[in-house]
This record gives C-alpha cells, structure tokens and sequence, in this order.
C-alpha cells in the first residue's frame, strides 16, 4: 500500500521523472518516455508469428531471468486507437519510472501492440503470455480488452482495464478488474450531486433518442435522483431529442413548464453547448449536469458562462483534485515530464493507479509467477490510495470509488465536489 511518504510498501522507488473509450476525445499525451531500468520490448505480431526463432528468444531473453518481473502493456500502439491508447502508455510508463522494482527485483514492461484489431488483438496476448507476463495492463477499447480477455482467462493471467467502461470486460472475464468505473456509474454521481448539492426536487433527462450510452444513464439517475430527492417519480421528467437536432426550443419550453431546475444531459459536448446556448438565450434557468464527454477543449471554448445557464460534469480525475497523496506524485511526475502547465489526460492517471495496484498485488502474492494468488490479491484490493482516488474492487472486479465533479471557470476545467461511493449509492 501506499505509506505517508509516499512509496510503495516493498517497492523501491527509482530516480525516475521529477481518455477512456473511443468516444471519449481528451488531450492525447506523449507516448515518448526514457526507458531509464526498462527494457520495453514490442511484440511484432507480423514478423514473429509461429516462428521458431522467436520462440527460441523468449526461452532466451525472458524465463532465463527469474529476478525480473514482467508486466505486460497490452496497448494499440499503431492503428486507429493508437492515439487514444498512448495516454495509458504514458500513465504506466511514467508510474514505472517512479516504481521500477518490487522488494528488489527490476520490473520490465513487455509492450505488446494489438494494432487496434481483434484479430491481432488475440495474437498479441498470446505473445505476452509466451513472454512470461506476471499481470496484464489495458487494453484501450473494451472491445479489444475483450478480445485478449478470452486468451487471458486460459491461461489465469491476471489482467487490469485502465479506460474500458463496457460491463461486459469484468462480467466475462475473472481475470480482468478494472480502475475505471463503469459508464452508469455516472448516473448515480450526477443523481447525488443534483439532490444533495443543488438541493432540488424535480429534475429533467434530455436524452438523445435511440442513444445507447445515454439509456443506462438515464435511468440509473432517474431512479436514484426520485429516491434521494424524496420526489419519486413525480419529480423526473424524461425529454428526448435527435441526433444532430440543432433546436431545443421543444424540449427546453417542456422542462421549464415541468418545473426542472436540474438537466441531465448525457450526451456529446456539442449537443450540450446548442442546448445550454438555446436555454440561455430564452432566459430558462436551468442547472445543466452532462458526463465526462464534456471534458473536451470544445466545451472549453464553447462554454459561455455569462450567456449560459450553469453547467459542471460528472469525471473520472481531475487535476484540481487531491484525492490521495498519490494525485500530487502523479501529478507532479507527469508536469516534469511534460511542463509546468500540462494538464494530464484523465487515462494517464488511471494507467498510474493500474501499474502501482499491478505492482502491491505481485508484492502480497509473495511471488511474481504465482499468478493465481497475484489475481487473488488484484481482486482483494482494498482502500488503495491511487492518483485518481481510493480503490476497491467489488465482487466482480469493478471499482468501488469517488466521481469527481468539474465545471468550466476562466476556460478552465475546475473540479468543484467529489462524489463518494457512499453519497452514490446511498438515500
């Protein structure tokens, strides 16, 4: 665990620096990293498939070291995603840098590129179970993690999703947990920061029709904003919209007639910014709730506060948050590395937690081939003070942990709550 100044109990730490699923369009960050006491080696799928000598060199170079323990990056390095993926990669590399070892034996990252294919996505897991892998990190994109999970779970390699929000990576698989929540979670976060902090008993859903990220959403926050609010179902009224519809005048005229001082809106940024833009224009008074599909540079630069009714979004991290004594380590490894200003992509922070939890669970199974009691100690994890919040895994290794809640201040994202697994889930 993470002790009070700030190193992993059993792991040293080195001299190191000083976005989620595909729709989510955050800062994509560097993939570009040292390998100061890591050696990365990247599994080419192509050239190296069912050939004897590669086979020969992992006998060679990997199981020849019992001191090293390798933890695979299962990563789309080239491809489509390959953008989207480099944030987990810098996340893991830069915790890698601070935590290079457990109780003494080096730690190398055994990089692994799925190409952002789910053919090769299956074959580039089975290469990292070649290479004699103590745990698993990533894949970006559920549905690849999905992919590799099938040849995971074969052969009882523990795994660990750093971004997937799709339930079926943990319901499918037991090896594989998670670091970040689910995407209904945040349903139950914007339903307890409308009744607890906004103080309001009715409450409308704008929601995009035929939408299916917003229906679980949707619901979830209806039901536990009518039971937190104490207005039952009364108090929630359901509108939807269609895609690319640029006028709400509709929907906004129905919620302000139902009485609605509270709008959750899960769906894009745009969509967002043509309603609150509508709703202030006709002078609606309205509080707007959106996910973390809002935390893109376009709601930065749409967003008006003074022309617009007010807004915050529901985030898996945020930088203005301290949440454990880890968020300022990773925070300040990930400014040294890439200036004083920069603001870190929230997966970056969720790659962080994934590595150091990769790193306590090999430390308590005692040893890294044990990769039994490694999945055994993974999804006991408990209270793990990661950069992006306190950690437990639940019964099916998803995250039992805080949902930070941001608003946009002088063009900036600011987080202004947290949202506590208890005020979530609780009346």
């Amino acid at each position: 665990m993470i002790a009070t100044n700030r190193k992993l109990v059993g792991i040293s730490r080195g001299s190191g620096a000083g976005r989620s699923e595909t729709r989510r369009r955050g800062q994509s960050a560097n993939p570009g990293f040292p390998k100061t006491r890591m050696i990365a080696i990247v599994l080419s799928i192509a050239a190296l498939s069912g050939c004897t000598a590669y086979n020969n060199f992992v006998d060679a170079f990997f199981k020849g070291d019992e001191e090293t323990i390798r933890i695979g990056v299962f990563e789309p390095l080239s491809g489509a995603y390959a953008k989207y993926g480099a944030p987990e990669r810098t996340g893991i590399e830069l915790a890698h840098a601070l935590y290079p070892d457990v109780d003494g034996k080096a730690v190398q990252l055994v990089l692994a590129d799925n190409e952002s294919n789910l053919r090769q996505a299956r074959e580039a897991a089975q290469k990292l179970i070649e290479a004699d892998i103590s745990v698993v990190l990533g894949s970006y994109d559920s549905t690849l993690s999905i992919a590799g999970g099938e040849v995971f779970q074969e052969s009882g390699v523990p795994a660990i999703a750093i971004t997937n929000t799709n339930p079926v990576v943990t319901d499918a698989f037991d090896v594989y947990c998670r670091v970040c929540p689910v995407e209904s979670e945040q349903g139950f976060a914007a339903a307890a920061y409308a009744a607890d902090n906004l103080r309001t008993k009715k409450a409308a859903v704008l929601k995009e029709r035929d939408n299916d990220f917003a229906v679980t959403l949707t619901k979830n926050f209806s039901e536990s904003f009518a039971e937190k609010s104490g207005a039952g179902d009364a108090g929630i009224l359901t509108v939807e919209y269609d895609g690319g519809q640029t006028d709400f005048a509709e929907q906004l005229k129905a919620i302000e007639k139902f009485g609605a001082k509270v709008v959750f809106f899960p769906g894009a940024w745009d969509a967002g910014v043509r309603a609150m833009t509508e709703a202030g224009r006709t002078g609606f008074s309205m509080h707007f709730l959106g996910t973390d599909e809002w935390r893109t540079d376009g709601m930065l630069t749409g967003y008006k506060s003074g022309a617009m009714p007010s807004m915050a979004f529901t985030a898996y991290y945020s930088e203005n948050a301290d949440m454990t004594e880890m968020s300022s380590v990773f925070l300040k490894a990930y400014r040294g590395k890439f200036g004083a200003d920069a603001v870190p992509d929230p997966a970056a922070a969720l790659a962080f937690d994934a590595y150091l939890i990769a790193l306590e669970s090999i430390r308590a199974a005692g040893s890294p081939a044990d990769r039994k009691a490694i999945l055994t100690a993974l999804r006991g994890t408990k209270a793990f003070p990661g950069a992006s919040g306190e950690i437990t895994f639940d019964e099916n290794g998803n995250p039992i942990k805080p949902i930070t809640i941001i608003t946009v201040s002088d063009g900036k994202f600011i987080s202004i709550d947290t949202v506590s697994p208890e005020k979530k889930k609780g009346k």
